[in-house]
C-alpha cells in the first residue's frame, strides 16, 4: 500500500506521497484491491497515527509536568551546596496551602523521591549530579516527543492526502466511465 520507515525507537510511521496516482491505483487493481479497499487501508492507517499522537500527547504532558519539579528541586539543592553550611531560613510545605519556616544549617544531605513511594537520601553533589541528569534526560525525551509529534502530524496529513486524491481520482474515472456509457447508449 505504502513504504514505512521506522524513525525512532517508537516506531513513528512515515507516510509516502503517491505522485502517480492512476500507476499507484492500476497497481492495486492488478493484486486485487479496489479503489475502496486501498481507501480503507489508508483510513485504518489513519485511526493508528490518531492513536499515536494522542499517546505522544500524553508522554509529552507527563514530562511537561515533570519539568517544573525537576528544576524546583534542583535549585533547593544548588541554593544548599551555595549556603556552604552557613544557617538558611526556608519555606517549606506541611501540606496543601499550609507552609513553615525553617532554619537548617550544616545540610550535608537530602532526600529526594524517585517515584513508586521511593525516597533515597543523597549526598547534597551526588543529589545535584542526579537531578541534573535526570532533567537532561526529561528535556531530550520532552524533544524526541515533540519530534514524535511532528512526524505523526506529517504523516497524518500525507495519508488525508492520499486518501482524497484516491477518491477524487476513483470519482472522476467513474464519472468518465459513465460519460463513455452514456455516449454509447446513445450512438
Amino acid at each position: 500500500m505504502e513504504k514505512m520507515e521506522k524513525l525512532t525507537k517508537e516506531e513513528v510511521p512515515v507516510s509516502e506521497f503517491i505522485d502517480d496516482v492512476p500507476a499507484f491505483v492500476a497497481t492495486a487493481e492488478a493484486a486485487g484491491k479496489t479503489p475502496d479497499v486501498l481507501i480503507s487501508g489508508f483510513q485504518d492507517r489513519l485511526k493508528g497515527l490518531k492513536l499515536l499522537e494522542q499517546t505522544c500527547m500524553q508522554r509529552k504532558q507527563r514530562l511537561l509536568g515533570k519539568l517544573p519539579e525537576m528544576d524546583k528541586a534542583l535549585a533547593i539543592v544548588k541554593q544548599l551546596l551555595d549556603a556552604d553550611g552557613s544557617a538558611m531560613s526556608i519555606d517549606f510545605e506541611l501540606s496543601p496551602h499550609v507552609y513553615t519556616v525553617a532554619k537548617v544549617q550544616d545540610v550535608k544531605t537530602v532526600n529526594l523521591w524517585l517515584g513508586a513511594g521511593v525516597m533515597v537520601e543523597y549526598e547534597l553533589e551526588e543529589a545535584r549530579q542526579l537531578l541534573e541528569a535526570n532533567l537532561a534526560t526529561c528535556k531530550l525525551n520532552l524533544s524526541t516527543a515533540n519530534s514524535d509529534i511532528d512526524m505523526i502530524k506529517e504523516s497524518t496529513t500525507t495519508t488525508e492526502v492520499s486518501i482524497a486524491r484516491i477518491f477524487n481520482y476513483d470519482v472522476e474515472r467513474r464519472r468518465k466511465a459513465k460519460e463513455v456509457a452514456d455516449a454509447e447508449a446513445a450512438a
